[in-house]
Formats: structure tokens, sequence, C-alpha cells
């Protein structure tokens, strides 16, 4: 049987609440941004995010939810002291089922979705609802990161299309992106969540590069765009103030124009590392190598002229949270800010006896890639451990995994997977990462230092234009 929305949304209400466990946050303010006529799965992962907030903040923290299109409020509550799923189920009842009745509303107008958000209004409308003395807004915005207002084309941009810097320069009497006249918010940050699929690697470059641009224009910082709307959320609750990548203003380019994205000379030397490593207590010494290694890797890859976006997997039994794809600065380019948030996580990273299960790990990672609309022009995927899989399905199932693997790395420019054994010598173990390396076609490193020297490297060729494509 078919259950309606209502029902759907309400379901989804006693599921999360069911697993409530306290977080100690910051007090917050945090506005949620919403398009007005998501399709029914998307109006399900809004009202999800909503609860999850609820779940993971603070008591006395706000949380708003405004249509980013119209800037209409559509509800908010505070978040209360009951820890209790019944408690928070009873304080939760009423905001939720005004969500509900509003995607219920929405979708009278048809049944084509609408993703349209209208970031310059929203941005105005959020300064305007922060309440005097609160924080900086945490704002996570669903939609898609196109533009088209519907009352002037000229200002309008879909696949292969972005503003010129030109553009946000102006004054909003002369473009719907002037930033010069519109009101800073002083502080604060945007997770999106987008809606849209993007065409491709440059597009995605130019339009994350222009928003990007955009909201430090207007005092804040874009530090995560996310296509899964858990990965959203786990940002959005993050104390990361880094922009999503360097998007500085050529305040000499005054025309206004949209222009198209140009071809792929034009990406610079963007890096994502997602490092999948053995948490079990086998790995201490090996991991406090990775603790020591993996902050000063971002350090060398800046001084190779390259960026660097992060991910960690530990696995080993039982639930660890990942380090979620984050950009990781050189101390000499935001203080230290973001090794220091990466140093607090591999520090919290408990090693324990267990079996363990790269196979797992690996998926993981596939599917936060998949989830992440990264823009980097290589990604490489690192497993290290000292054992292979010790839940070992079908031979079949291994198989399907390399193929898989094969596959991601095949299907974009730059992609390559590693495997880093840190076991004995002659430790037959070392197949199950022999097989992940030979789909690069690179030999098994035996150390974390030789990948970061390897990296490191291909990232300085690519900064002299001295590598291959």
């Amino acid at each position: 049987m078919k259950h309606s929305l209502r029902t759907l949304l309400f379901g989804i209400v006693s599921h999360v609440l069911s697993t409530i466990t306290p977080a100690v946050h910051a007090q917050s303010l945090f506005v949620i941004g919403v398009p007005p006529r998501p399709t029914e799965s998307e109006a399900v992962a809004i009202t999800t995010s909503a609860i999850e907030l609820a779940r993971k903040a603070s008591p006395g923290d706000r949380v708003r939810v405004i249509d980013a299109f119209r800037q209409q409020p559509v509800t908010e509550f505070t978040v209360p002291e009951a820890r209790t799923e019944r408690a928070l189920l009873r304080e939760l009842s009423a905001p939720i089922a005004r969500l509900s009745a509003h995607f219920a509303e929405s979708r009278k107008g048809g049944d084509e979705p609408d993703r349209r958000v209208h970031i310059p209004n929203f941005l105005d409308t959020v300064a305007s609802v922060r309440d005097p003395g609160s924080s900086a807004p945490r704002i996570l915005l669903f939609g898609s990161m196109y533009f088209g207002d519907g009352t002037d084309s000229r200002f309008d941009f879909a696949a292969g299309r972005y503003p010129s810097d030109g553009h946000i320069l102006a004054t909003s009497e002369h473009s719907v992106f002037g930033a010069a006249d519109r009101r800073k918010l002083s502080g604060g940050r945007i997770d999106v969540m987008n809606l849209e699929p993007i065409v491709d690697d440059r597009d995605r470059f130019f339009v994350q590069r222009f928003w990007t641009a955009y909201a430090g224009e207007r005092g804040v910082s874009l530090t995560s765009w996310q296509t899964d709307a858990g990965l959203a959320v786990e940002m959005v609750l993050r104390d990361i103030q880094e922009p999503l990548m360097h998007a500085s203003l050529d305040r000499s380019d005054l025309r206004r124009e949209i222009r198209r994205v140009a071809g792929p000379e034009s990406l610079p030397n963007l890096w994502t590392l997602v490092v999948c490593i053995d948490a079990s207590a086998s790995m201490e010494e090996a991991f406090d190598q990775v603790r020591r290694e993996v902050p000063r890797l971002a350090e060398r890859l800046y001084d190779a002229g390259a960026e660097i976006r992060l991910c960690i997997i530990p696995y080993r039994q039982g639930p660890l949270a990942p380090f979620p794809v984050a950009p990781i600065r050189s101390s000499k380019s935001d203080g230290g800010r973001s090794i220091a948030g990466l140093r607090s996580y591999l520090d919290g990273v408990r090693l324990e006896s267990s079996y363990v299960d790269p196979d797992a790990a690996v998926r993981r990672a596939l599917d936060m890639l998949a989830a992440d609309n990264d823009v980097a022009t290589h990604v490489c995927l690192l497993v290290i451990g000292d054992t292979g899989p010790e839940v070992v399905g079908s031979p079949e199932h291994q198989l399907q995994l390399l193929r898989d693997l094969s596959e991601w790395r095949e299907a974009g420019k730059g992609r390559s997977v590693q495997g880093v054994f840190l076991g004995g010598p002659g430790d037959p173990r070392v197949r199950y990462f022999e097989e992940l390396s030979a789909l690069s076609q690179q030999g098994i490193a035996t150390g974390f230092e030789a990948i970061a020297d390897r990296v490191v490297e291909q990232a300085a060729d690519i900064t002299r234009g001295t590598a291959g494509n």
C-alpha cells in the first residue's frame, strides 16, 4: 500500500528519534533553505535533515526553514532540553507538520519539480532573521546551483554557462548577482546540497567557483558541496570555516556577462585524497605515522602548488564516523585551523582488537565520492592496512568490487587506486593490496611516506606543466 507523504515523513521522525544520543555543540542558528517544489524523495531528505539537526544540535539552538526562492518562512523551532524520543517527538511534531504541509501545498502547482533557489535574495533573508547577538548562521541550502528566477533572462545560467566576476562586483541595480550594495552577513557558512545534476567536472568547477566567490563577497564561507543529505548535515555541524576552494575575485574583470565554460586546460591543480585505513589494534604504530604524515602531506602539496581535499574512512568492527571530504589548507593559508581539525579527528580514532573488512570501507569511499560532486583534477583512493578482508564474501563478490573500482577509475581522468600494505615481508595477505594497486598499474607501497612522496611529485610535475594527461 502506498503511504501518503505525510505518513512517510512522520515515520521518518519516529525512526530518527529512536536513535537519539546527546551531542555537545556551541549554541548556533541553523538556517535550512529549500526550493519551491522538490520531488517527494527530496522532500523526505529535507525533512530528515531538519530532524537530524534537532537530534545532534545543542539545546537552545535555533533551526529555521525558509523557502529560498520565494523568501517565505516555512517552519522553525528551538532545540529543546528534553532528550528522550517521546519528548522530542512532542516538541517537533508541530514544526514538522508545518514542513509537511508546505511540501504538500507546493505540489498543487504541478508535478514538475522546481528546484530553483535565489541565493542573493536568500542571503538577504538570512541576514534579516538573524537574532541580535546570535552566533554566525550555519546555512544548509537545498536546490539547484544553476540560476533562473523567471524575471530577467539576462542573468539566467545553466549547463555550460557561468556569470563573470563583474556581476559580483556590480551593485544590485545593475546585476541580480551584484554584491557591492547588498548586506554582508559578517560570518557564517553555507553547505550546499545540490539537487540539480551538473554536466561535467569543468561545468562544476566554474559554478562552484562562482558561488564560492559570491558567498565570500557577502561575508560567508561556502564550505561544502554535497549530493548526499546525510553528508551535508555532517558538514554543517562541523566547525569548518575554510571555503570549498580558493576563489579570489578578479577586480579588474568589470564586464557583466554570462560566459561559456572554458576547456579543461583552465582547471587548477586540485587533489582529493580518500584514505581508507585499518583501525584495529594491530595498526597502532602505523596509525601514529598517519597522524603525523597526513597533515604534513597537506603542507607539502600546498608547497608543490596544489590544493587538497581529504576524506578519512577508518574501518574495523563497529561503526566509525568518517572525516567527510573537506579542504585541508596549509598553515600558511589558514593559520593552521583546518589541519588542527584534522589532527583532532585523527587523535579521536580509537583502535580496538577486531576483525576488519576493507571491502566495506572501499564501498563507502566510492559512495562518498559519487555523492561529493568533486571538481578535483586528481582523485586518489588509498587503502592502508596490514591484512586483507577477514570476513570474506564469495569470489564473485571480490571480483565485483575490483570491477567497480576499475570502472570508477576509468570514468574520469586522474583517478587512481593504491594499496598500502603495512604487514611483514613475505606475508601472503599482501595479495589484496597488490590487486588494488594493479588497477592503476602501480606497484604496491609499503609505507605512507612512499605514497606521499609519489603524490607530491606528481602534483609538482603538474604545476610545472611537465606531467602527461
